[in-house]
């Protein structure tokens, strides 16, 4: 039970960051999600494989989904850092800005 409530409280601290973090990002489109199931909605498909092998070159591994495949989805251990999940946004926000 603690680890559900731990993931929706983190989740919601989570998704504020990623929002701040990411929105002057080229591409960036929209952060939603459920607890610590994220997704990250980017312009295009191309660009979110980009971002995924980018991220994956930083030791992140990322999926993407979505009709389009558009979407960047993390699904990160229910037992995983606040720290380690802002390094990830941070990452990310230096991928997307360099494609």
């Amino acid at each position: 039970k603690r680890l559900v409530v731990r993931a929706q409280e983190l989740g919601d601290r989570i998704l504020a960051a990623l929002r701040d973090e990411l929105a002057s990002c080229p591409g960036f489109v929209d952060v939603r999600g459920a607890g610590l199931m994220i997704g990250i909605e980017l312009a295009s498909g191309d660009l979110a494989l980009r971002a995924a092998r980018g991220m994956l070159a930083r030791g992140y591994l990322i999926l993407t989904g979505g009709r389009g495949s558009e979407v960047l989805t993390l699904t990160p251990a229910l037992t995983i850092s606040e720290e380690r999940l802002l390094d990830a946004g941070r990452a990310l926000r230096e991928v997307l800005s360099a494609a």
